[in-house]
Parts: C-alpha cells; sequence; structure tokens
C-alpha cells in the first residue's frame, strides 16, 4: 500500500510541518523574560499568574480570542492581537510546539502560562 495512504490511516497531524497560532502569554517574576510587552517588570508571581490566566480563559472563546490577548498578554505579540504568524516543528519553543502541533483548527490550550489558539495548518505530503 502506498506511504502516503499507510500515513494517512494513522492521522493527518503525522503531516503536520508548520502552523499559524494566536497565543496570551501570562508572566510571573520567575519567567525566563518577565516584562510585559511594554518592557514594565512583572511583579506577580506564579499563583497570580496562574490566577490571571484562570480569569482570562473564562472569558476567551476562539471567536473573541484576539481582542482577549490584545488586552491581557504579556508578549510582544499582543500588538498583533497574539498573531504569532506561522512556526515550524523545531523553530519554537517546546511548550509552545507542544500545544501548537496537537491542536484542531479553532481549538483552545493552554499549557503552563501559554494559552493558544491555532488558526490553520499546513500539510506537506
Amino acid at each position: 500500500m502506498d506511504e502516503y495512504i499507510l500515513a494517512k490511516q494513522r492521522g493527518i497531524k503525522t503531516f503536520t510541518t508548520k502552523v499559524k497560532i494566536s497565543h496570551i502569554v501570562v508572566k510571573h517574576s520567575g519567567s525566563r523574560n518577565p516584562s510585559t510587552a511594554d518592557l514594565v517588570p512583572i511583579q506577580r508571581n506564579k499563583q497570580q499568574a496562574l490566577e490571571k490566566l484562570e480569569l482570562i480563559k473564562a472569558e476567551t472563546t476562539a471567536e473573541n480570542f484576539d481582542k482577549i490577548a490584545e488586552k491581557y498578554s504579556d508578549c510582544t505579540t499582543r500588538s498583533n492581537r497574539g498573531d504569532c504568524g506561522w512556526i515550524f516543528r523545531g523553530d519554537s519553543h517546546k511548550v509552545v510546539e507542544d500545544v501548537a502541533f496537537n491542536l484542531n483548527i479553532g481549538q483552545l490550550r493552554e499549557s503552563s502560562h501559554l494559552f493558544a489558539n491555532l488558526k490553520s495548518a499546513s500539510l506537506s505530503f
């Protein structure tokens, strides 16, 4: 049987090589880069960051994700409404890839301090 057909039977995600995602990042004082998109030092602790993330999640849907990212994200992508653009496997932080390459289009998912929305995926065969 053709390798393409066998792989397709195992799942289309086998072929996903790049994805377009948006994310909301809530940082804490122990984050890798503990400052906001405006370069203001982050004062909140990890527990406070998790509590803020819970509040953000409660009001966020796939439809309003862009507006919420623009309002609350600590990442510099905030000015692009959380849009990270296209990311390729191996080109981003592991935590981002672990989320991004395991989402369905329009699905929201959280991982530690990251809340992501997959916009589209590019497949190559």
